[in-house]
């Protein structure tokens, strides 16, 4: 029996969340381009989110260890805790509708969202990891989180055949665990044709020139040092 099946019995055994948690994965149908859109994983140090393009898997990386500072602390007297922005609303009319209508509640809003106006902080501070494929031999299906185990699995059509792409962050290092299979044979199949990896992604949705591996890899690990 493979090691994550024997992991998975003796959490179910001992732990009946784990059955419960096995009963509402997190999905997302067709490609996910957009950061807010993305799998999350994580160990609680190392944090990933995993998003989907017609062409590419992105994996964007980030740290406790790794911080920018670069945000700004303007209207630091004026921001409101939630519990005074919560009684500020309560007095507001019941026939508002919607609440963006109210000239204080829009001044607020963007009073409160100055700050994060700029181009940065970056959300994945640690870089960018793009992992290619040809888009005329595969399509990606969608993306699911596995809540109870913490996997994240990608579903792919590949040569007219289902592929599932599968990738978890192991819990007590900082080290992200990857394979590509066959979703009935459980074989080997060599999706990927291009890895690259950046530390200063420009966005979201793509990659700026970086290091580059062109090659077919069946399965990869990464080992992020927190040092």
């Amino acid at each position: 029996m493979p090691m994550r099946d024997k992991q998975a019995n003796h959490l179910a055994m001992n732990n009946r969340g784990y059955e419960q948690a096995g009963q509402h994965p997190i999905q997302f149908d067709g490609p996910a381009p957009d950061f807010f859109e993305g799998a999350l994983l994580g160990n609680g140090g190392l944090g990933v989110v995993v998003t989907t393009r017609p062409d590419a898997v992105l994996l964007h990386l980030g740290h406790n260890n790794v911080w920018d500072i670069r945000i700004a602390e303007n209207h630091r007297d004026e921001i409101m805790t939630f519990q005074e922005v919560f009684e500020r609303l309560s007095v507001l009319p019941d026939d508002l509708t919607p609440l963006t209508d109210h000239p204080w509640y829009q001044a607020y809003c963007k009073m409160a969202g100055e700050n994060y106006s700029k181009a940065y902080p970056k959300p994945m501070p640690c870089g960018t990891l793009l992992l290619r494929y040809d888009r005329r031999m595969a399509e990606v299906l969608g993306h699911t989180v596995h809540i109870e185990d913490g996997r994240c699995t990608v579903d792919f059509l590949f040569e007219d055949r289902p592929v599932v792409f599968e990738l978890f962050v192991e819990g007590k290092h900082d080290r992200i665990w990857m394979k590509t299979t066959d979703a009935v044979s459980g074989a080997a199949v060599p999706l990927f044709t291009n890895i690259q990896i950046n530390s200063r992604s420009r966005d979201t949705s793509g990659i700026s020139p970086g290091r580059s591996h062109k090659g077919r890899s069946r399965c990869a690990v990464i080992h992020t040092d927190s040092a």
